[in-house]
């Protein structure tokens, strides 16, 4: 080993020892304080009920806004609070289901993709990982201010997987670039550095390693080193920890088990986690409730609602042209934890399932689901055909010459 691995290796032992050292302090400050902040929230909703006063909205933004940091700190200092298990990973196929979510962006932005060997895999932690390029990609988007270039790269050398994402954005200080990943520490006049601390965290965690260049002015490269997966592991099913009641039929286990099932639920849907306000305050779609009444409609079967439900969902996520993305990783996301759930349904269950009922649940549940998009992507559409033909029609209406009158 020559002298500079040494003292990269030391770099990075430290930068590690940092990170554990802030996340130990982070745990403890979330704790104490986000539950009061949680309470002070409540009661700023139960007061704007009876008073119309801008402060208290100031005040409600403001909180949110510290839940928000609080959360993200509890992610970085805790990344296994979500008890995510380990996995197989495709990273290729992962980068290649973030793009999508950067669709508005496409317009000025201009995404090159060099991805090789991509039967390669990863052993680790899915949605933290893929959280961390999702945290990449949004750093080197909002890092071009008007027209610019990403270039994203993924490629095997030496049985380590290579992720480089590298963007002609505004760069970083030479001076400042060893900073990156410090816990409130960024470039950003409007940033927390979070992102970034949860990107090395990650990383670290799955006894990887980042390198960052950057040149200002020109733009900066993120290039993450994981070690390749040699041996194929299951990406089976998840044993959890419901609430069992011995006779209870499925309709019930799922009712008592909420709580849970939400929990599982935003740790599929990591990049839809963090839209959940968002969809919430533009179109009124309240993301968690409706995934509780089409879980329930599917486990029982009522077909004309769910069909119903699917037409109303596609007509509101098309009047307020919200990202279908998000839209089918949360329901995608939703499919994986119905399954989770029907397993472990039967593990508890005396009365197990034979393998002809496993089939044909299996049938009932996906044909439901793929109803449900269906129907959806149909009223979407009619709804955004619509809208189209309206505007071609006010396009013609003004295009009627206009003759000039005198006196």
């Amino acid at each position: 080993m020559s002298q500079n691995d040494g003292d990269k290796i030391s770099k990075d032992e430290v930068h590690l020892n940092q990170l554990a050292s802030v996340g130990q302090i982070a745990a403890g400050i979330a704790h104490e304080v986000k539950n009061p902040l949680t309470a002070v929230k409540g009661f700023l909703q139960l007061l704007k009920e009876k008073h119309d006063d801008a402060y208290i909205d100031i005040a409600q933004t403001e909180l949110e806004d510290a839940i928000s940091t609080l959360e993200n700190l509890l992610d970085v200092s805790k990344p296994d609070l979500q008890d995510e298990p380990y996995q197989s990973l495709n990273t290729s196929v992962e980068l290649e289901a973030l793009f999508p979510l950067f669709q508005d962006q496409v317009y000025r932005v201009q995404i090159k993709r060099h991805l090789t060997h991509t039967d390669s895999t990863v052993y680790g932690k899915k949605n933290q990982l893929k959280k961390a390029l999702f945290n990449l990609l949004k750093n080197a988007f909002e890092a071009i201010p008007g027209e610019g270039t990403i270039t994203v790269e993924h490629y095997e050398e030496s049985n380590y997987i290579f992720i480089s994402i590298e963007d002609t954005g505004i760069g970083i200080p030479e001076k400042k670039i060893r900073m990156l990943g410090t816990p409130f520490y960024t470039t950003k006049s409007d940033g927390t550095g979070m992102g970034l601390t949860q990107v090395f965290s990650v990383i670290y965690d799955h006894n990887g390693k980042i390198e960052v260049r950057s040149v200002e002015g020109k733009g900066s490269k993120f290039i993450i080193k994981l070690p390749k997966e040699t041996i194929k592991q299951s990406r089976g099913v998840i044993t959890l920890k419901p609430n069992f009641k011995e006779g209870q039929d499925m309709k019930s286990f799922f009712l008592s088990n909420q709580n849970l099932f939400e929990k599982r639920l935003l740790t599929e849907a990591v990049n839809v986690k963090n839209k959940i306000d968002e969809i919430l305050k533009i179109g009124n779609i309240d993301l968690l409730n409706n995934a509780h009444k089409l879980v329930l409609y599917i486990v029982e079967g009522r077909e004309h609602e769910l069909i119903t439900f699917a037409r109303h969902e596609g007509v509101a996520w098309a009047k307020f042209s919200l990202t279908l993305a998000f839209k089918l990783e949360w329901i995608q996301a939703i499919r994986r934890v119905i399954w989770d759930f029907l397993f472990n349904y039967d593990r508890l269950s005396k009365d197990s399932y034979s393998k002809e009922d496993i089939y044909n649940l299996e049938k009932s549940v996906n044909e439901l689901m793929d109803r449900f998009l269906n129907y959806f992507f149909m009223s979407y559409s009619e709804y955004k055909d619509h809208l189209i033909q309206e505007q071609r029609s006010i396009v013609e209406d003004l295009s009627v010459p206009i003759i000039p009158l005198t006196q």
